[in-house]
């Protein structure tokens, strides 16, 4: 039974069997003194000297109190140290396959902040527990599963060679269930390993299938409040480093030592070596030129900016806003692995000709030192430069053309031809500026490299099954095609050139020329000025829209760095992998759009979220029109009516005929946005193919994708009213009604 010691059980029934057979013979004892000559003092003293000390005895051996029942919640605190085998016992010395065994073990999963939703595997499928083998851990030892670091939370991953175990019940067994187990802190656990029902999983031979829980410890787990970032205690009495030439200063413990160095191809360098870490300093580095990245250009991203992933830093959000003088200094977050045991974690700022640059290398696993990670945050968040920069440079966009030489329009036709593999018909053509063909773009107007010219196409044909009007982009000097967009069938066209016209260089928009594209929106109202966070940089740009702002409310917290990797099904879904929170953005081109957890077991490690976040799980059809749920979530304000919904599309017209088909909306094919129209489709594989199989996209994605898995860096920002994310290119506004739009 349940939280019985039936051991014990057993010892107070054979005690109270000995009691009753005492009185017995007490009982006969009387009567045979009474026949005996004995006086009444000897029998007195004959019954106290041998019977009552026996019958204290066992009285005190039968009453004695039961053992606490084994209900969730109950602490019993061991006599002694835990003397069962630990984990590390187990793995030296594994039982067979199925033999219950007994284990002292701590849990990772207790009183941690972690994000394990997400649609239960298909019915006739064993979900593999290994999955979320960090946040369900078994140790010999407390295992830190979740690191603060900066403005974010960082997953903690322990080796192969390590001890531990992946816990899992009985229930997760069975196809088509997926158990997060509830397991106390410290604890002796009875189950098995070798449960033939987890054979396929990535180390079956770790999973521990708990059976009971023996006995529970009385170390409590970390209280939750301690997942969330603090300024460490002596904060105030640090001293500060001032490079006076360099113009920076930053702030470091007290009983921490500063060493130059001596670096090659770096202006300066120095290093703040901890005495509890003297293997793992903070190491600044001043290096020559500023570090910019061109969203254009991704591919020609600059060295320090080249890592595992990067994304967008500002100070003042990691402890709290307003919980130190900050400068709010922009800049990067770039992460590296420096080996399977180790990470690497840099922020970099730019100002005044030089590149500040802020590393640190610490271990993982069971030596992750959370207190130099907070050290390290609070060095970032209080750097200083002695003159603040000015406003971050825009892209390189080349606002007018090139010298060329360009292709005429009959060649780049040919050329757009020759890529969709049929005759299309041309309906107007321009040759213009970089700078120029982003403006008259919709979605497009974030297509990749700088060209000379851009060949700006309108054609009619054949596209994905259906007669459409697109819109195409040709870099005007090789011919190869920018992007491609769907247009409304009656948008206002460009003059196109005379046939076997040669482009020469004309002024990028003529003075005579419609304009199509529609104003810059007029703010008719301000956004709200008493939010608890306000959104800054370009998340700004896009929030005090006015189609924008209306429906997301007031930021819930500051953005945060996100980083992962993206691609293009073959069911016009946009798949965005994020890899801090391990979960899917699916951009559907009926912008319609999901979260969806990544369950693809690529790679198998557990990534830790925020309390507060709690994004919807997939469901067939369009997403409920049900606000994402979260602590702070409140209704979303209802737009005006006067302001069109958020849409990248121009205005339906005003009127349509009786009995005329109404001409569909201008619809960006999500597959399309920065990749060639006519790219093959292929069967895909990694994260995004598992995506491309789950329903409902399984259907129409087939497991095909039209592009590769491709890595992106950005930022992302939670909002009353629902999401910002960049991913480098582009900025998607998430609304919780299950629809986006995007800037």
């Amino acid at each position: 039974m349940n939280g019985i010691d039936w051991t014990f059980r057993v010892v107070q029934i054979v005690s109270f069997l000995i009691l009753a057979g005492w009185f017995v013979l007490a009982i006969l004892s009387l009567i045979r003194l009474r026949r005996c000559q004995l006086d009444k003092t000897a029998r007195i003293l004959y019954m106290r000297c041998l019977c009552w000390p026996i019958v204290i005895v066992l009285l005190l051996s039968a009453c004695a109190p039961l053992p606490p029942a084994r209900l969730e919640g109950d602490l019993p605190t061991p006599s002694a140290v835990p003397h069962n085998p630990g984990v590390a016992d187990l793995l030296r010395n594994p039982p067979a396959p199925g033999e219950t065994v007994e284990v002292d073990a701590y849990f990772s999963g207790a009183g941690v902040p972690v994000f394990r939703s997400g649609p239960p595997p298909p019915p006739d499928q064993v979900f593999c527990p290994t999955f979320f083998s960090w946040s369900s851990a078994l140790t010999d030892q407390p295992f830190t599963a979740a690191l603060l670091l900066l403005n974010g939370v960082q997953g903690n991953t322990l080796l192969d060679d390590a001890p531990w175990l992946v816990a899992t019940t009985p229930e997760a067994t069975r196809p088509g269930v997926r158990v997060v187990p509830q397991l106390p802190y410290h604890a002796r656990l009875r189950g098995h390993l070798g449960d033939p029902a987890f054979a396929h999983c990535p180390h079956h031979d770790r999973i521990f299938v708990v059976e009971d829980v023996v006995m529970v410890y009385a170390e409590q787990p970390p209280d939750p409040s301690a997942y969330q970032m603090e300024l460490p205690d002596d904060y105030a009495d640090w001293l500060r480093h001032h490079d006076a030439e360099l113009g920076y200063s930053l702030p470091y413990p007290h009983d921490w030592q500063v060493e130059r160095l001596s670096e090659p191809g770096v202006v300066s360098a120095i290093a703040l070596r901890g005495p509890q870490w003297p293997g793992y300093p903070v190491t600044v580095r001043i290096h020559a030129g500023e570090t910019r990245y061109d969203q254009y250009d991704p591919v020609s991203a600059p060295p320090l900016l080249q890592g595992e992933g990067f994304g967008v830093f500002e100070q003042g959000w990691t402890f709290g806003e307003g919980s130190m003088d900050s400068q709010h200094l922009a800049g990067y977050r770039v992460d590296r692995e420096a080996d399977p045991s180790e990470r690497a974690v840099s922020v970099l700022f730019s100002a005044n000709g030089h590149t500040y640059e802020l590393a640190l290398r610490y271990p993982l696993g069971f030596d992750a030192p959370q207190p130099l990670l907070t050290a390290y945050s609070a060095i970032v968040e209080g750097f200083r430069l002695d003159v603040v920069p000015g406003p971050s440079p825009t892209p390189p966009v080349k606002q007018t053309l090139g010298a060329g030489p360009f292709l005429s329009q009959d060649e780049a036709l040919a050329r757009a031809r020759e890529r969709e593999g049929q005759e299309i018909e041309l309906l107007n053509a321009q040759l213009v500026s970089e700078a120029e063909a982003r403006r008259r773009a919709d979605a497009c107007g974030t297509f990749f490299r700088h060209p000379e010219g851009v060949w700006v196409l309108t054609v009619r044909g054949t596209f994905e099954g259906a007669i459409r009007t697109m819109r195409l982009f040709l870099d005007a000097t090789a011919g190869e095609q920018l992007c491609g967009e769907e247009i409304h069938p009656e948008a206002t066209p460009y003059p196109t050139l005379p046939p076997g016209t040669t482009a020469t260089p004309v002024p990028t928009v003529p003075p005579e020329t419609p304009t199509p594209s529609p104003p810059p929106t007029r703010l008719t109202a301000a956004p709200p000025s008493n939010c608890p966070h306000t959104p800054l940089g370009g998340f700004y740009d896009v929030w005090r829209n006015e189609q924008v702002w209306p429906r997301l409310g007031c930021a819930v917290e500051a953005a945060i760095p996100i980083s992962g990797t993206e691609a293009y099904l073959c069911c016009n879904v946009h798949s965005i992998w994020i890899r801090e929170k391990r979960l899917f953005v699916a951009l559907e081109s009926n912008f319609r759009w999901a979260f969806v957890a990544d369950e693809s077991g690529l790679p198998a490690e557990a990534v830790f979220v925020t309390p507060t976040w709690q994004p919807p799980t997939a469901t067939p059809g369009p997403p409920p029109p049900t606000p994402v749920p979260t602590p702070t979530q409140v209704p979303p304000p209802t737009p005006p009516t006067a302001t069109p919904a958020p849409s990248p599309s121009p205005p339906q017209p005003s009127a349509t005929p009786a009995g005329v088909q109404t001409p569909l909306p201008t619809v960006v094919l999500m597959t399309r946005l920065s990749w060639p129209l006519s790219e093959p489709c292929f069967r895909a594989s990694g994260r995004h193919g598992w995506l491309a199989n789950l329903p409902p996209w399984a259907e129409k994605c087939d497991g095909l994708s039209a592009s590769n898995e491709t890595l992106f860096s950005g930022g992302m920002e939670e909002f009353e009213g629902g999401w910002l994310l960049w991913n480098g290119n582009v900025c998607f506004v998430l609304f919780v009604d299950g629809t986006w739009t995007m800037f």
